[in-house]
């Protein structure tokens, strides 16, 4: 994403409106192909009801045919057996809380995963898409790992892939990348950019920048939003010649090694962050030596529900309960 060298030139609005929307070549050819494979899977008389048909269509035997009908005819067999991918059944909504005390292991791997999408609706998910930006995403979400070794993070030697079908999935404060969004946010603060150069470099994205601010916390736009606030923070400091700070009192925040470090020195592991997600493709986390991607499902709700929704939820299962 070379063009972020200079964030005028990013159309912020146009980014947020791919967000979760990569390309689709193969849509329709997947929708009709799974389309056909459910019906087999229904049988004349079976229980049609929500909760059945689940269970039927992802049963291992449903999608073991699906998955090798649909990589025949794609032309993808010998690239869907790569053991560096893998996939993982659910979203790993737990945060893993890095400080001072608990840096990055093997252990945060995922252990649940599977050589296959898990259910009907990831493989219509991971296979409409284009194969080649699929390809460019992976190495670019190794290219953020990369970036973040300096911080301690364990280079990733896998990607996996998971389902995401609305809201957001592990605040990205309190994950790995919060390090050096914090570092960069503080040697600005320290030195007076918020009120000179941080606030020109925003005045300069003009009303296409603010399509990116009136967003749910909840909502994956936020979190682009506060990424791309971030990779001006760090620009900044770079075009400042500024240092990794030594906060008082916050040696919990990132790792001892890298106070005193000129931002310029460092690679922006932002960068290729926020290409991902220009590709409409989303940068779950890195756990262990694991970088997990995202792809969501043509009409999945980018935002989570409302609150007031959330409630009125959780009150008709009160209800219903016995």
């Amino acid at each position: 994403m070379d063009r972020l060298i200079d964030p005028a030139r990013v159309d912020w609005r146009a980014v947020l409106g791919r967000i979760g929307k990569p390309r689709r070549p193969h849509a329709e050819e997947v929708r009709a192909a799974l389309l056909e494979i459910r019906r087999e899977a229904t049988p004349r008389g079976a229980d049609r009801g929500a909760a059945a048909l689940t269970r039927r269509w992802n049963n291992p035997e449903v999608l073991a045919e699906a998955w090798e009908v649909l990589t025949g005819r794609l032309g993808l067999e010998s690239e869907l057996s790569r053991p560096d991918r893998i996939f993982l059944p659910h979203v790993p909504l737990q945060a893993i809380h890095y400080d001072s005390t608990r840096w990055p292991s093997l252990e945060d791997a995922p252990a649940a995963f599977a050589n296959a999408p898990t259910s009907l609706d990831a493989i219509e998910a991971f296979l409409s898409v284009d194969f080649e930006e699929v390809r460019r995403v992976e190495s670019i979400a190794l290219e953020v790992s990369r970036c973040m070794k300096p911080w301690g993070a364990i280079p990733s030697r896998r990607v996996a892939w998971l389902l995401v079908t609305a809201g957001w999935i592990v605040p990205y404060w309190t994950n790995i990348l919060g390090w050096p969004t914090l570092a960069a946010a503080w040697a600005a603060d320290q030195f007076n950019l918020a009120s000179a150069q941080v606030d020109s470099a925003e005045a300069g994205l003009g009303g296409r920048y603010q399509g990116l601010i009136r967003t749910w916390a909840s909502d994956i736009r936020y979190q682009v939003r506060n990424y791309a606030k971030d990779w001006i923070w760090w620009e900044e400091c770079v075009r400042s010649d500024l240092r990794v700070p030594d906060p008082a009192g916050l040696e919990w925040a990132y790792p001892a090694s890298m106070r005193g470090m000129r931002f310029r020195d460092l690679p922006n592991p932002l960068t290729p962050t926020l290409a991902i997600y220009e590709l409409g493709y989303l940068l779950v986390d890195l756990r262990g030596d694991v970088a997990v991607l995202g792809v969501m499902n043509e009409g999945s709700p980018v935002g989570a529900p409302s609150w007031t929704a959330l409630r009125k939820q959780q009150a008709e299962r009160f209800k219903r309960r016995p």
